[in-house]
């Protein structure tokens, strides 16, 4: 059963590391309906410029293999680094709710 309300499409990466010591790179695990949810946020002004943080809640159809390690990006191109996440399962609503982070800039 798909998630009540979808309002974007959210594609789930795996962050792997191809070769050693040259960093990770994204292998796409799926990309399902989903809506960003609870977006709350902050503002730093930093030595050399500022940043804001912003974290959410993405709500999505269930993803196997889905990890705190991932990435999730919008149809929108937000992209954001995957926290935490918790498979829902029950009453004919599965689906995953992970806790999801996006820096941009300098934060102090």
């Amino acid at each position: 059963m798909p998630v009540p309300v979808a309002t974007t499409t959210v594609a789930v990466y795996a962050m792997v590391e191809a070769e050693p010591g040259e960093g990770r790179v994204r292998s796409l695990r799926a990309t399902v309906p989903g809506h960003v949810s609870s977006p709350t946020g902050t503002e730093a002004q930093a030595p050399g410029g500022g940043g804001e943080t912003v974290d959410a809640v993405i709500l999505c159809n269930p993803v196997d293999g889905m990890a705190h390690t991932d990435q999730c990006e919008t149809a929108e191109g937000d992209v954001y680094e995957v926290v935490w996440v918790r498979r829902r399962v029950g009453l004919g609503l599965d689906h995953m709710r992970a806790g999801v982070r996006r820096v941009t800039g300098t934060v102090a």
